[in-house]
Protein backbone atom coordinates (compact mmCIF):
# COMPACT_ATOMS: atom_id res chain seq x y z
CA UNK A 1 0.00 0.00 0.00
CA UNK A 2 1.44 3.40 -1.01
CA UNK A 3 1.86 6.22 1.50
CA UNK A 4 -0.95 8.14 -0.21
CA UNK A 5 -3.37 5.20 -0.02
CA UNK A 6 -2.38 4.56 3.59
CA UNK A 7 -3.16 8.18 4.48
CA UNK A 8 -6.58 7.95 2.81
CA UNK A 9 -7.28 4.73 4.70
CA UNK A 10 -6.53 6.30 8.10
CA UNK A 11 -8.68 9.35 7.26
CA UNK A 12 -11.61 7.07 6.47
CA UNK A 13 -11.12 5.21 9.76
CA UNK A 14 -11.11 8.48 11.70
CA UNK A 15 -14.32 9.67 9.97
CA UNK A 16 -16.02 6.35 10.69
CA UNK A 17 -15.02 6.53 14.36
CA UNK A 18 -16.37 10.08 14.67
CA UNK A 19 -19.64 8.99 13.07
CA UNK A 20 -19.99 6.18 15.60
CA UNK A 21 -19.37 8.54 18.49
CA UNK A 22 -22.17 10.83 17.30
CA UNK A 23 -23.18 14.00 19.13
CA UNK A 24 -25.75 15.28 21.62
CA UNK A 25 -27.33 12.99 24.22
CA UNK A 26 -27.59 9.82 22.13
CA UNK A 27 -24.55 7.55 22.39
CA UNK A 28 -24.87 4.43 20.22
CA UNK A 29 -23.09 1.30 21.47
CA UNK A 30 -22.05 -1.89 19.72
CA UNK A 31 -24.40 -4.19 21.63
CA UNK A 32 -27.72 -2.88 20.27
CA UNK A 33 -28.21 -0.28 22.98
CA UNK A 34 -27.69 3.45 23.25
CA UNK A 35 -27.40 5.93 26.08
CA UNK A 36 -29.86 8.81 26.38
CA UNK A 37 -30.45 11.50 28.99
CA UNK A 38 -33.90 11.50 30.55
CA UNK A 39 -35.84 14.45 32.00
CA UNK A 40 -33.94 14.15 35.29
CA UNK A 41 -30.59 14.36 33.50
CA UNK A 42 -29.90 10.69 34.20
CA UNK A 43 -27.97 8.78 31.52
CA UNK A 44 -30.00 5.69 30.70
CA UNK A 45 -28.86 2.75 28.61
CA UNK A 46 -31.87 1.76 26.50
CA UNK A 47 -32.39 -0.87 23.79
CA UNK A 48 -31.95 0.51 20.29
CA UNK A 49 -35.41 -0.90 19.47
CA UNK A 50 -37.23 -1.86 22.71
CA UNK A 51 -39.68 -4.73 22.39
CA UNK A 52 -41.06 -5.11 25.94
CA UNK A 53 -42.01 -1.61 27.03
CA UNK A 54 -43.86 -1.06 30.31
CA UNK A 55 -45.96 2.02 31.04
CA UNK A 56 -47.42 2.88 34.45
CA UNK A 57 -49.79 5.77 33.54
CA UNK A 58 -52.74 6.39 31.23
CA UNK A 59 -51.04 9.40 29.61
CA UNK A 60 -47.97 7.37 28.68
CA UNK A 61 -50.22 4.49 27.58
CA UNK A 62 -52.04 6.76 25.12
CA UNK A 63 -48.82 8.19 23.71
CA UNK A 64 -47.17 4.77 23.36
CA UNK A 65 -50.17 3.19 21.64
CA UNK A 66 -50.02 6.01 19.10
CA UNK A 67 -46.34 5.34 18.42
CA UNK A 68 -45.66 1.59 18.43
CA UNK A 69 -47.41 -1.69 17.75
CA UNK A 70 -49.17 -3.17 20.81
CA UNK A 71 -46.91 -6.21 20.44
CA UNK A 72 -43.99 -4.06 21.60
CA UNK A 73 -45.75 -3.11 24.85
CA UNK A 74 -45.46 -5.58 27.74
CA UNK A 75 -47.94 -3.76 29.98
CA UNK A 76 -50.09 -0.63 30.28
CA UNK A 77 -51.99 0.88 33.21
CA UNK A 78 -55.33 -0.51 34.33
CA UNK A 79 -57.02 2.79 33.40
CA UNK A 80 -56.67 1.87 29.73
CA UNK A 81 -59.79 -0.27 30.16
CA UNK A 82 -61.89 2.55 31.65
CA UNK A 83 -63.84 4.26 28.87
CA UNK A 84 -64.55 7.12 31.27
CA UNK A 85 -60.98 8.36 31.04
CA UNK A 86 -59.18 6.30 28.38
CA UNK A 87 -59.00 7.11 24.67
CA UNK A 88 -57.38 3.74 23.93
CA UNK A 89 -59.81 1.15 25.26
CA UNK A 90 -59.89 -0.70 21.93
CA UNK A 91 -56.19 -0.29 21.08
CA UNK A 92 -55.08 -1.49 24.49
CA UNK A 93 -56.99 -4.79 24.20
CA UNK A 94 -54.04 -6.12 22.21
CA UNK A 95 -51.83 -5.64 25.30
CA UNK A 96 -52.33 -8.49 27.77
CA UNK A 97 -50.90 -7.16 31.05
CA UNK A 98 -52.03 -4.29 33.31
CA UNK A 99 -50.28 -2.27 36.04
CA UNK A 100 -52.16 -0.76 38.99
CA UNK A 101 -50.60 1.63 41.47
CA UNK A 102 -46.98 0.99 42.39
CA UNK A 103 -46.30 -2.64 41.47
CA UNK A 104 -44.09 -4.96 43.51
CA UNK A 105 -40.59 -5.93 42.46
CA UNK A 106 -41.85 -9.42 41.66
CA UNK A 107 -44.65 -8.04 39.47
CA UNK A 108 -42.29 -5.87 37.45
CA UNK A 109 -39.72 -8.65 37.01
CA UNK A 110 -42.47 -11.04 35.84
CA UNK A 111 -43.20 -8.68 32.92
CA UNK A 112 -39.57 -9.06 31.71
CA UNK A 113 -39.41 -5.43 30.51
CA UNK A 114 -36.52 -4.11 28.46
CA UNK A 115 -37.70 -0.52 29.09
CA UNK A 116 -39.91 1.12 31.74
CA UNK A 117 -41.21 4.63 31.03
CA UNK A 118 -42.28 6.85 33.94
CA UNK A 119 -43.38 10.45 34.38
CA UNK A 120 -41.17 12.79 36.42
CA UNK A 121 -43.75 12.85 39.24
CA UNK A 122 -42.52 9.44 40.41
CA UNK A 123 -40.35 9.56 43.53
CA UNK A 124 -36.60 9.07 43.11
CA UNK A 125 -36.76 6.05 45.45
CA UNK A 126 -39.41 4.32 43.30
CA UNK A 127 -37.40 4.96 40.14
CA UNK A 128 -34.16 3.73 41.72
CA UNK A 129 -35.85 0.57 43.00
CA UNK A 130 -36.67 -0.43 39.42
CA UNK A 131 -33.19 0.52 38.19
CA UNK A 132 -31.69 -1.65 40.91
CA UNK A 133 -33.39 -4.60 39.23
CA UNK A 134 -31.18 -4.01 36.20
CA UNK A 135 -34.06 -2.59 34.16
CA UNK A 136 -33.75 0.46 31.90
CA UNK A 137 -35.95 3.24 33.28
CA UNK A 138 -36.61 6.39 31.26
CA UNK A 139 -38.22 9.36 33.03
CA UNK A 140 -40.02 11.87 30.81
CA UNK A 141 -40.98 15.47 31.62
CA UNK A 142 -44.62 16.12 32.50
CA UNK A 143 -46.20 18.49 29.95
CA UNK A 144 -47.81 21.64 31.35
CA UNK A 145 -48.77 23.29 28.06
CA UNK A 146 -50.35 22.27 24.77
CA UNK A 147 -46.95 22.85 23.11
CA UNK A 148 -45.25 20.68 25.75
CA UNK A 149 -47.38 17.73 24.63
CA UNK A 150 -45.50 17.73 21.32
CA UNK A 151 -42.15 17.79 23.12
CA UNK A 152 -43.21 14.82 25.23
CA UNK A 153 -44.37 12.85 22.19
CA UNK A 154 -41.04 13.52 20.44
CA UNK A 155 -39.14 12.59 23.59
CA UNK A 156 -40.89 9.24 24.00
CA UNK A 157 -40.86 8.55 20.25
CA UNK A 158 -37.09 8.92 20.22
CA UNK A 159 -36.62 6.58 23.17
CA UNK A 160 -38.80 3.82 21.67
CA UNK A 161 -37.32 4.19 18.18
CA UNK A 162 -40.47 5.59 16.56
CA UNK A 163 -39.43 9.08 15.46
CA UNK A 164 -41.28 8.95 12.13
CA UNK A 165 -44.54 7.85 13.75
CA UNK A 166 -44.04 10.52 16.40
CA UNK A 167 -43.99 13.22 13.74
CA UNK A 168 -47.13 11.73 12.18
CA UNK A 169 -48.93 11.87 15.56
CA UNK A 170 -47.83 15.49 16.03
CA UNK A 171 -48.98 16.45 12.53
CA UNK A 172 -52.46 15.07 13.24
CA UNK A 173 -52.47 16.78 16.65
CA UNK A 174 -51.69 20.18 15.14
CA UNK A 175 -54.29 19.70 12.39
CA UNK A 176 -57.07 18.92 14.89
CA UNK A 177 -56.26 21.98 16.98
CA UNK A 178 -56.10 24.25 13.94
CA UNK A 179 -59.48 22.97 12.74
CA UNK A 180 -61.18 23.70 16.09
CA UNK A 181 -59.61 27.14 16.32
CA UNK A 182 -60.59 28.03 12.76
CA UNK A 183 -64.28 27.54 13.61
CA UNK A 184 -64.08 29.93 16.57
CA UNK A 185 -62.03 32.43 14.58
CA UNK A 186 -64.57 32.38 11.74
CA UNK A 187 -67.35 33.05 14.26
CA UNK A 188 -65.67 36.40 15.04
CA UNK A 189 -66.64 36.28 18.73
CA UNK A 190 -66.48 39.70 20.37
CA UNK A 191 -66.04 38.42 23.92
CA UNK A 192 -64.99 34.97 25.06
CA UNK A 193 -67.42 33.14 27.33
CA UNK A 194 -66.40 32.77 30.96
CA UNK A 195 -66.20 29.22 32.33
CA UNK A 196 -65.76 27.63 35.75
CA UNK A 197 -64.59 24.03 35.93
CA UNK A 198 -65.74 21.87 38.83
CA UNK A 199 -64.15 18.52 39.60
CA UNK A 200 -64.47 15.90 42.30
CA UNK A 201 -60.67 15.69 42.30
CA UNK A 202 -60.22 19.31 43.36
CA UNK A 203 -59.48 22.47 41.43
CA UNK A 204 -58.87 22.08 37.70
CA UNK A 205 -57.42 24.78 35.44
CA UNK A 206 -55.41 26.95 37.83
CA UNK A 207 -52.62 29.15 36.48
CA UNK A 208 -49.70 27.18 35.06
CA UNK A 209 -51.68 23.96 34.55
CA UNK A 210 -52.13 22.08 31.30
CA UNK A 211 -55.91 22.46 31.49
CA UNK A 212 -55.54 26.25 31.75
CA UNK A 213 -53.56 26.22 28.52
CA UNK A 214 -56.14 23.94 26.90
CA UNK A 215 -58.79 26.57 27.75
CA UNK A 216 -56.66 29.26 26.09
CA UNK A 217 -56.45 27.20 22.91
CA UNK A 218 -60.22 26.62 23.09
CA UNK A 219 -60.56 30.41 23.32
CA UNK A 220 -62.65 30.47 26.49
CA UNK A 221 -62.14 32.72 29.51
CA UNK A 222 -61.08 30.30 32.24
CA UNK A 223 -62.04 31.85 35.59
CA UNK A 224 -59.99 29.22 37.44
CA UNK A 225 -56.75 30.98 36.52
CA UNK A 226 -57.68 33.73 38.97
CA UNK A 227 -58.06 31.28 41.84
CA UNK A 228 -55.22 31.37 44.36
CA UNK A 229 -55.45 27.92 45.91
CA UNK A 230 -53.91 24.48 45.93
CA UNK A 231 -54.85 21.64 43.59
CA UNK A 232 -56.57 19.60 46.34
CA UNK A 233 -59.28 22.11 47.25
CA UNK A 234 -62.78 22.45 45.85
CA UNK A 235 -64.35 25.55 44.31
CA UNK A 236 -66.16 27.69 46.89
CA UNK A 237 -69.63 29.08 46.30
CA UNK A 238 -68.26 32.56 46.89
CA UNK A 239 -65.86 32.11 43.99
CA UNK A 240 -68.62 30.84 41.69
CA UNK A 241 -70.73 33.92 42.49
CA UNK A 242 -67.78 36.26 42.06
CA UNK A 243 -66.76 34.77 38.71
CA UNK A 244 -70.32 35.02 37.34
CA UNK A 245 -69.43 32.56 34.61
CA UNK A 246 -71.45 31.94 31.47
CA UNK A 247 -70.84 28.20 31.66
CA UNK A 248 -70.11 25.75 34.48
CA UNK A 249 -68.22 22.67 33.31
CA UNK A 250 -68.67 19.50 35.35
CA UNK A 251 -66.79 16.17 35.03
CA UNK A 252 -68.31 13.12 33.40
CA UNK A 253 -65.89 10.87 35.28
CA UNK A 254 -64.92 11.08 38.94
CA UNK A 255 -62.82 7.96 39.36
CA UNK A 256 -62.08 7.92 43.07
CA UNK A 257 -62.76 11.56 44.05
CA UNK A 258 -61.21 13.05 47.15
CA UNK A 259 -64.15 15.42 47.53
CA UNK A 260 -67.91 15.00 47.07
CA UNK A 261 -69.14 16.76 43.93
CA UNK A 262 -72.45 18.63 44.16
CA UNK A 263 -74.96 17.43 41.65
CA UNK A 264 -76.31 19.59 38.83
CA UNK A 265 -79.72 19.73 40.49
CA UNK A 266 -78.27 20.94 43.78
CA UNK A 267 -76.35 23.70 42.02
CA UNK A 268 -79.35 24.89 40.05
CA UNK A 269 -81.50 25.01 43.19
CA UNK A 270 -78.88 26.63 45.42
CA UNK A 271 -80.30 30.03 46.45
CA UNK A 272 -76.85 31.52 46.95
CA UNK A 273 -75.97 30.91 43.29
CA UNK A 274 -79.03 32.38 41.60
CA UNK A 275 -77.19 35.53 40.46
CA UNK A 276 -74.72 33.52 38.38
CA UNK A 277 -75.38 33.61 34.61
CA UNK A 278 -74.66 29.90 34.17
CA UNK A 279 -77.25 29.05 36.84
CA UNK A 280 -79.85 31.49 35.50
CA UNK A 281 -79.48 30.05 31.99
CA UNK A 282 -79.11 26.47 33.24
CA UNK A 283 -75.86 26.32 31.33
CA UNK A 284 -74.19 23.46 33.20
CA UNK A 285 -72.39 21.12 30.83
CA UNK A 286 -70.52 17.83 31.25
CA UNK A 287 -66.98 17.28 29.99
CA UNK A 288 -65.86 13.66 29.75
CA UNK A 289 -63.03 12.44 31.93
CA UNK A 290 -61.17 11.62 28.72
CA UNK A 291 -61.08 15.32 27.88
CA UNK A 292 -60.81 16.82 31.37
CA UNK A 293 -57.84 14.80 32.59
CA UNK A 294 -56.03 14.18 29.30
CA UNK A 295 -52.21 14.54 29.13
CA UNK A 296 -51.45 13.10 25.69
CA UNK A 297 -51.98 13.77 21.98
CA UNK A 298 -55.73 13.55 22.65
CA UNK A 299 -55.52 17.03 24.20
CA UNK A 300 -56.45 18.15 20.68
CA UNK A 301 -59.80 16.41 21.22
CA UNK A 302 -60.15 18.13 24.61
CA UNK A 303 -59.88 21.54 22.94
CA UNK A 304 -62.58 20.65 20.42
CA UNK A 305 -64.81 19.14 23.12
CA UNK A 306 -64.65 22.32 25.24
CA UNK A 307 -65.42 24.47 22.20
CA UNK A 308 -68.47 22.37 21.39
CA UNK A 309 -69.76 22.69 24.97
CA UNK A 310 -69.13 26.43 25.36
CA UNK A 311 -69.92 27.53 21.78
CA UNK A 312 -72.41 24.87 20.57
CA UNK A 313 -74.03 27.32 18.13
CA UNK A 314 -70.92 27.23 15.94
CA UNK A 315 -70.56 23.45 15.84
CA UNK A 316 -73.92 22.31 14.55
Amino acid sequence: MTVKKLAVFFICVIIACCSCLGCGNDKPENNGTRVVKDAKGYEVKVPAHPMRIVSFSISCDEILLGLVEPERIASVSYLCDDAGISHVVEKSKAVKERIKGTPSVERIMALKPDLVILGDWWTPDSIQTIRDMGISVYVYKTPYTVADIKKTIREIADVVDAKQQGEAVIKEYDAKIAKAQSVIKAANINQQKKVVVMSGHGVIGTKGSLFADICRYAQVDNCMEQLQTGQNTTVSKEFIVQSNSDVIIMPGWNGAPTHTLETEKELLNDKSLQSVKAIQNKNLVTLSGQDMYCVSQYVADSILAIDKLVYPEYFK
